[in-house]
């Protein structure tokens, strides 16, 4: 309806009320009308928001991100069809996920079964994990489940040592503290190096050389050792004498090699000299060494390159006599060989005498693999260096290297077991303790590739008093007393064992039951003992004794028997009667040195070099009486054991001596070596190098000191003189002269009947302290107070032809 308003005017009469009521009453109706209309227009927008067909998609257009879409249905079937190429499985039990991630890429390889999608997102989180901890910490143990259990882990940790060399990560990372119990032997130990919190039980012994090391220190140190014993003069300036003469004279230096394999490198008698032409021949077979992957890289060769660059104006003669496979035992006997195109056959030591050396170098240890071969070692270089000393025209500087463990390989029969190791460390410490004890330059090749391999300095003990709870104690004929204290009858024994010791301190109280005079008694304590058994070390108290209270024998002297049934290195007798009351036995090892001592007040009775069977073993204690009824209560038993001073380990196994591979001990290249036990490249020059560096340094230094001295009238005398008796029945003196005359510390003797006597001794001493020591035709030379004096085993006689070097 259309609204027409009637005009009111301004005057108030009935006709302009009439027009004002006419006019609301059409504005009522209208609005009445307007809200059927609303009512109406609500009711059709119900209607068509409720409608499913009032608007396709298809009728609405569409503009956006989605190409080629004209409308909102093209859009949305567009982005539903790629929907459904990377998502899958949706149900109404199962959201859908997505399936492309499921196909890797090649260069990734899962480390389970992809089933879905999260499994590779779970797979990769734990292998990027497990990459995380080797590249942060060198190969972190538990990361890989190896934590200490208390139980046997010998096969967790060879799987882990395993696993880690076949990712090339060089450092197993211990970083959980406690012991492993490996109840078998570690194959994989050889393949990694060890650091870390934890620890490695020795209670086996074929575990022995396996440890974990605390420490990130390197070692810095000096290597090698000269003489411990000497006159004064002799020991400030460190050897090297024959050395420094030929030197400061301006003669050639002869330097000799006398070894095994690893010594073999050509051979020639070519002058050497800075820029010089070496020639060689190869009469040995051993032109390159024994493995070495080029001749340079052999250490005869290295030792001379330094000798030439280090003294430029000095010629050297070498000449190398070594042979491949010998034992120390074999240097008296017969040998042929090529020498300039001639076939010579001759006592094997006799061809360095020839060649007159002024540096002997001597280096076995390798070939002596087995128990038998390794406890004689000790006698037979002692033997050598006493015919060198007494035959020898010119007494050379000798230098003794030892020589380093062959590759730990438990399942290599031949070269790679516990005993081999152990037998080879054995005569590596023979070695070191006769060449000190001779008074040779220890070149310590064995030594140093210790610290390098295995993190500890195996030298250089530490001792740590111990529980002998931490032992097991087995008992034969002993009575543990359950208070700490154990009977004795006669043929009882009582063992430590499962904590095997080298080095130790072992202290007893002792209470000894006698009857009369019965002197067959005594308590005899067994170290470093090890099976087979016989291989004994031993220290014998005879508290009834009138003459030998305690004494020493040496299992490393078993090659002369009557040696080892009666040597004595010292011997100490008292009045005092023990027995019936308290004593203290204290006996110490600390290397190649054995200390006796008694009493509350530790009085010392021996201390001396013993030539130990020097490797980890039990210590056993027998009492034995002649006299039914006799007893002896050991009150208490202390034990201190030894630790090593500790340094981070660098060099495996498979770098000091080439890869291994069963059955095949050619050489391996790039860098040489045959697996086992000839060192390649690496071992050369990580294991003898420093070593050789150190002994060309200290040659330097004794020519420099001994160049100050402008007094080189040196020179051999041979004399005719007789003996006096020094006061102690069967030893004889010679007096040969004031120190400056006779700075030179060898000699040779020879009575008028023509036996020759062997040196056994140079050291401060006196006439008896030194007599008692000397065995049948053996002498010393001591400084009695500024002059040079002789001691023979013999009695007072006319004749001795002495052959010295003096002063003119």
């Amino acid at each position: 309806m259309t609204f027409a308003r009637r005009m009111i005017t301004k005057t108030l009469d009935l006709i302009n009320l009439q027009r004002h009521n006419d006019n609301y009453a059409d504005i009522q109706t209208d609005l009445t009308d307007h809200e059927g209309r609303i009512t109406g227009a609500q009711s059709d927008i119900t209607i068509h928001k409720a409608s499913t067909t009032a608007h396709p998609a298809a009728h609405v257009t569409y503009s956006g991100a989605v190409a080629g879409a004209a409308n909102i249905q093209e859009a949305i079937d567009f982005v539903d069809e790629r929907l459904d190429t990377i998502i899958v499985g949706g149900s109404e039990d199962k959201d859908p996920e997505l399936t492309d991630i499921k196909t890797p890429d090649p260069s990734y390889t899962p480390g389970r079964t992809i089933a879905a999608a999260g499994d590779v997102v779970r797979d990769m989180q734990k292998q990027f994990g497990e990459q995380l901890g080797d590249v942060a910490y060198g190969g972190q143990a538990s990361l890989y489940g190896v934590e200490p259990t208390g139980a046997d882990q010998t096969t967790e940790l060879n799987t882990y040592f395993e696993a880690l060399e076949d990712k090339g990560i060089r450092y197993a990372m211990f970083d959980k503290p406690g012991t492993f119990v490996p109840d078998s032997a570690l194959s994989g130990t050889s393949k990694v190096l060890k650091i870390g919190n934890a620890e490695i039980s020795r209670k086996n012994p074929v575990n022995w050389f396996t440890h974990i090391s605390k420490t990130f220190r390197g070692f810095s140190g000096k290597i090698n050792s000269s003489a411990v014993r000497g006159l004064t003069e002799a020991v400030d300036t460190g050897g090297f004498r024959r050395v420094a003469e030929a030197i400061s004279q301006n003669q050639p230096v002869k330097v000799c090699i006398f070894g095994d394999s690893i010594s073999t490198a050509g051979w020639d008698t070519a002058n050497l000299k800075l820029r010089s032409v070496k020639g060689s021949s190869n009469p040995l077979g051993y032109i390159n060494g024994p493995d070495a992957s080029a001749e340079s890289a052999a250490y005869p060769i290295k030792l001379m390159e330094m000798l030439v660059n280090s003294f430029p104006d000095t010629t050297f003669k070498y000449s190398n006599f070594s042979i491949g496979g010998e034992v120390i035992n074999n240097w008296g006997v017969s040998r042929t060989i090529q020498i300039d195109n001639v076939w010579i056959t001759k006592t094997w030591i006799d061809m360095c005498k020839d060649a007159a050396p002024d540096l002997l170098v001597i280096a076995f240890g390798m070939n002596h693999a087995s128990n038998d071969s390794a406890r004689i070692f000790s006698y037979y270089l002692k033997t050598l260096l006493d015919y060198v000393k007494a035959n020898f025209t010119v007494i050379p500087d000798i230098v003794v290297i030892t020589s380093p463990r062959c590759a730990y390989l438990p399942g290599e029969t031949t070269w790679g077991t516990y005993t081999t190791h152990s037998s080879i460390h054995a005569a590596a410490n023979a070695a070191r303790a006769i060449g000190q004890e001779y008074g040779a330059y220890v070149c310590d090749v064995a030594r140093i590739t210790d610290i390098k391999r295995i993190g500890l300095d195996l030298t250089r003990p530490m001792l740590k008093k111990i529980s002998v709870s931490d032992f097991n104690k087995i008992l034969n004929g002993v009575t543990d007393n359950g208070d700490g204290t154990y009977s004795f009858i006669n043929g009882a024994s009582l063992s430590l064992a499962g904590n095997l010791q080298k080095d130790f301190q072992l202290k007893l109280k002792l209470n000894f039951h006698v009857l009369g005079s019965s002197t067959g008694h005594s308590l005899t304590v067994k170290f470093n003992k090890t099976n087979p058994g016989f291989y004994d070390n031993a220290v014998i108290f005879s508290p009834k004794s009138p003459s030998n209270l305690a004494k020493i024998d040496s299992a490393m002297r078993i090659a002369d028997n009557a040696h080892y049934t009666i040597f004595i290195t010292g011997s100490y007798a008292d009045t005092v009667a023990y027995e019936g009351v308290d004593v203290v036995l204290t006996i110490t090892k600390q290397g190649p040195i054995v200390e006796i001592k008694l009493g509350d007040n530790e009085t010392r009775i021996i201390k001396d070099y013993a030539d130990c069977w020097d490797v980890p073993g039990t210590l056993d204690m027998l009492y034995t009486t002649g006299t039914a009824g006799e007893s002896l209560l050991v009150k208490s038993i202390e034990v201190w054991g030894a630790e090593y001073p500790e340094y981070l380990p660098v060099l495996l196994d498979r770098e000091m001596f080439g890869a291994y591979a069963a059955g095949d001990y050619s050489v391996k290249q790039p860098y040489g070596g045959n697996g086992v036990n000839h060192p390649s490249s690496i071992g050369i020059e990580e294991g003898y190098v420093p070593a050789l560096v150190e002994l060309v340094e200290d040659i330097k230094h004794v020519v420099s000191i001994r160049n100050r001295n402008t007094d080189w009238s040196l020179f051999p005398v041979t004399e005719t003189r007789d003996s006096i008796a020094s006061g102690v029945t069967g030893i004889s003196v010679i007096a040969l002269g004031s120190i400056t005359d006779y700075p030179k510390l060898t000699a040779r003797v020879v009575s008028s009947g023509g036996t020759v006597y062997k040196l056994n001794r140079v050291y401060n001493a006196s006439p008896y302290d030194h007599g008692v020591l000397l065995g049948t035709n053996e002498f010393g030379i001591y400084n009695d107070s500024g002059t040079v004096r002789l001691v023979i085993k013999s009695a007072a006689t006319t004749g001795w032809v002495v052959t010295t070097h003096r002063r003119a």
